[in-house]
């Protein structure tokens, strides 16, 4: 995929997911190689041999590619269903600065083209996936289950898990894992609640640079652009990923 941000200089997440963004997992080769294809050049491809609004793009990391893509060959907006994107926020405030969030803020210019391409986009904010909390509870029904894929997922939990708590106080009941709204609401879209707003992204100032600014009262004349989620149902989500992983056999 494109080796930079769209405008601003790279920003990478090392010091937070570790050096290998695995956590605590070793890292193995793949066995599927490696696409030779560019990334930007491989999403134009696919979704132009595919039938129009069919395509879900799951974004759970900056928009760079996605954004090139469209800029590179608009037709592409045409195959695109919607854009499920976990970045933003607005009560949660920011993860990366008082007011951005990290995958806003690496390159927020790419979301302003996604937001302003007419494709359906569903945002997946701080201020939902806040909501998803990964408990003691929780962490053991996975380890539980008892499958390599299960093992896998709990030992990268469990190193997350232990690891923000003696960063942020160990008498919290636990720490937001956001990574798997995306799939969660793909898969059980009625687990999640939330409003059709107008979603801008702030390109200029740099107190509040990657800042989602969401029009709540409808207090603009810019049109609904977004699916802003609201409200999870933790449990439901949870238990969700507890059934999907009990069905890996590997």
């Amino acid at each position: 995929g494109c080796g930079r941000p769209i405008v601003r200089d790279p920003v990478t997440a090392d010091y937070y997911h570790g050096m290998t963004g695995m956590g605590g997992i070793g890292v193995f080769e793949p066995s599927v190689p490696l696409e030779p294809e560019h990334a930007v050049n491989f999403l134009v491809r696919t979704l132009l041999s595919q039938p129009d609004g069919s395509v879900t793009l799951a974004c759970l990391a900056p928009l760079t590619n996605v954004a090139v893509a469209l800029v590179l060959e608009p037709r592409i907006a045409g195959k695109i269903r919607e854009i499920v994107f976990m970045g933003g926020a607005q009560k949660e405030g920011g993860n990366t600065t008082p007011t951005a969030s990290f995958n806003v803020f690496c390159d927020p210019h790419a979301l302003h083209v996604v937001l302003t391409s007419g494709i359906s986009v569903v945002m997946v904010n701080l201020d939902v996936t806040h909501q998803l909390v990964m408990t003691s509870r929780r962490l053991e029904a996975i380890q539980e289950i008892g499958t390599p894929a299960a093992q896998v997922v709990g030992d990268m939990l469990t190193w997350d898990h232990e690891r923000r708590l003696s960063n942020y106080g160990a008498g919290a009941e636990g720490l937001p894992v956001s990574d798997l709204s995306v799939i969660a609401y793909i898969l059980e879209p009625s687990l999640f609640s939330g409003r059709k707003l107008n979603v801008a992204v702030e390109l200029v100032s740099p107190l509040t640079f990657g800042m989602t600014i969401v029009d709540t009262w409808g207090l603009t004349d810019r049109p609904p652009n977004a699916l802003w989620l609201q409200h999870a149902d933790a449990d439901g989500v949870f238990q969700l990923l507890v059934n999907c992983l009990r069905k890996l056999k590997a």
